[in-house]
């Protein structure tokens, strides 16, 4: 299936040549947010993955295939995030890929780098891969440029607003009464300085064994644990027994924006989102 898709590549590309207007392609809702915002006046991108699909394990799909080939420009998180991507990306020789995981602003999350790639989710990191993608663009499409950086100081702007915005809630430092789902929240618990009470899946691609729920179910017991707090990708079964067991209050976690709709505001809109939910656990 990955060499049908590598073989489209291969001919609607032939076929394609970068016109004055940019053709971008995310993959992730939230990433997409922060480019539209960028390329406001200038053009509109297209997006891979509607939020509702992990994209850890999404199938590319024809009309996916189609996307990839009409787009000049691809940005995509990195294959430790996207990895079924990344044979086809690899193959994409006429097509400028801008991969955030390489960004040397990591420093503060070295420690855990290489093993979560949601990076989007601290606005720190947020403004220095918007410098990135804005520095590629302005490489790229230089008649734009002027256009491109002015909305690039914007943004950078508000997303230091925002970061002031999450610290102000939680500038005690706080402990939240909350066990997570999803291993996915290094960057922005380092960034604002919260603890949870465990974490219930450490992977994105496999199930919890037996003795791990046990373990977490302990933990929830003897840490009187409030919330499950959950992303809207995932709904295991035994959520429910662990929630009925220990009368867990459930919060939706949404780092994908999946139930937003896609648009300039939409990383605004999820991250404040994501701040209350950890904030009502508290």
């Amino acid at each position: 299936m990955t060499r049908l898709f590598v073989l489209l590549l291969a001919v609607f590309s032939a076929a394609a040549h970068a016109g004055d207007t940019p053709r971008v392609l995310v993959t992730i809702k939230p990433v997409h947010s922060l480019v539209s915002q960028l390329l406001q006046g200038v053009s509109k991108p297209a997006l891979l993955l509607d939020g509702y699909q992990s994209p850890h394990t999404f199938q590319l799909r024809p009309s996916d295939a189609r996307k990839l080939t009409r787009a000049d420009v691809i940005i995509w998180v990195g294959p430790t995030l996207e990895s079924n991507l990344q044979k086809t990306l690899r193959q994409a020789e006429d097509k400028s890929i801008i991969q955030l995981t390489r960004s040397e602003q990591d420093q503060h999350a070295a420690d855990y780098l290489h093993t979560d790639p949601h990076r989007w989710l601290d606005p720190v990191l947020a403004q220095a891969d918007v410098t990135r993608i804005t520095e590629s663009f302005n490489r790229l499409y230089p008649d734009h440029a002027q256009q491109i950086t002015a909305n690039s100081q914007q943004l950078i702007n508000n997303l230091r607003l925002l970061d002031n915005e999450i610290r102000q809630t939680f500038s005690d430092k706080a402990e939240i009464s909350a066990i997570l789902y999803h291993d996915a929240w290094h960057y922005f618990q380092a960034r604002y300085g919260i603890t949870t009470h465990g974490i219930i899946n450490p992977t994105a691609h496999g199930q919890p064994g037996a003795r791990h729920l046990f373990e977490i179910s302990k933990a929830i017991e003897k840490q009187q644990t409030r919330c499950l707090l959950v992303e809207p990708q995932f709904k295991p079964r035994y959520l429910k027994t662990l929630q009925g067991k220990h009368k867990l209050r459930i919060v939706t976690l949404d780092p994908l924006a999946a139930e937003l709709p896609a648009g300039p505001d939409t990383y605004f809109q999820m991250m404040r989102d994501i701040r209350d939910a950890f904030a009502q656990c508290r």
